[in-house]
């Protein structure tokens, strides 16, 4: 169980997570859970980095620089956006943004959503940020993984779980729901909430009888699925200044954050990479070259010491 939620433990002083992260928001279901089980979040009083004209400024100095300026109104006016449903890349292009910030508006734009600038649609955003409740803080745990909350929360359900158990088939024409598994077991109930990824719908893993609606279909092939990772980078000691959140760079790596940072961790030397769309497809094809480049790239920006005191990873 977990689904997207998966703790890296034994890697560090601290629970990492491998999956979802962030709590977006506080008018929502789960930070009401998360709440509700008195976890502690980490603290937030942190700054933010960003790599431009090839060197790393703080927010307390990037956030004045006039591209940057054009750059947040772009993202804080999206509901306001009524034109064509052109690629976030050619709304950047339109608007005559900077090549210098263009990486910084891929990260908190399109990495940020699992993808590239080129392969998400304004009109898409413009009714995300419209209908968007949740609330603009976002929220980590400090001292326990995002799956222990759902392990107590829904303790009486989890037994009721058939693992290993992907179903194949579901015959919805009938009185009741009839569900196939792989292994030939069939399921009767009289609803089915499917909760697969996307990308399971779209390659038509799972058979419908009766078809599902041609509406239906259509809308499930218009959902974008990309490709995306997670890169842990541990180190003997930080690098980076102690109030360090996310780290924006113009290289493989849109953001980085300070995974142990706001009291998560007492060492704070684990730095995770999170790469979506067209630089996670590049960086995937490098292999074994993968961690050394993106060593590479940090030691140019900390002078030399990501490679020098670089422990350990995991992608």
């Amino acid at each position: 169980w977990g689904g997207r939620i998966r703790p890296l433990t034994g890697f560090s002083d601290f629970t990492i997570e491998l999956g979802a992260e962030e709590i977006h928001g506080s008018n929502s279901v789960f930070y009401s859970l998360v709440a509700a089980s008195g976890a502690a979040f980490a603290d937030d009083d942190l700054s933010d980095y960003a790599e431009l004209d090839g060197a790393l400024q703080s927010s307390d100095t990037f956030e004045s620089d006039p591209d940057v300026i054009q750059m947040r109104g772009l993202i804080d006016t999206l509901d306001e956006y009524a034109g064509a449903d052109i690629s976030a890349q050619a709304y950047a292009n339109v608007n005559e943004l900077p090549e210098r910030v263009q990486h910084f508006f891929n990260a908190e734009l399109a990495n940020e959503r699992g993808t590239s600038l080129d392969r998400i649609g304004m009109a898409g955003l413009q009714e995300e940020a419209t209908l968007w409740a949740s609330g603009e803080d976002n929220f980590m745990l400090k001292s326990q993984s995002v799956l222990s909350i759902f392990e107590t929360a829904f303790a009486e359900i989890l037994p009721k779980i058939s693992l290993n158990t992907p179903i194949t088939e579901i015959n919805w024409g009938g009185s009741n729901v009839v569900l196939t598994a792989e292994n030939g077991d069939t399921f009767q109930a009289d609803r089915v909430i499917i909760t697969s990824s996307i990308k399971v719908l779209q390659d038509d893993l799972i058979g419908f009888t009766p078809s599902l609606p041609a509406t239906t279909i259509q809308g499930i092939n218009r959902i974008g699925m990309d490709r995306g990772m997670k890169v842990i980078l541990k180190f003997s000691s930080r690098f980076w200044p102690d109030d360090t959140g996310s780290i924006f760079t113009s290289g493989f790596v849109p953001e980085y954050w300070a995974t142990g940072a706001g009291g998560r961790s007492a060492e704070n030397n684990v730095l995770t990479g999170l790469i979506c769309g067209a630089k996670a497809e590049a960086l995937h094809l490098l292999d074994f070259d993968l961690v050394p480049t993106l060593l590479q790239e940090l030691a140019a920006l900390y002078d030399g010491q990501a490679t020098a005191l670089y422990i350990d990873h995991h992608v």
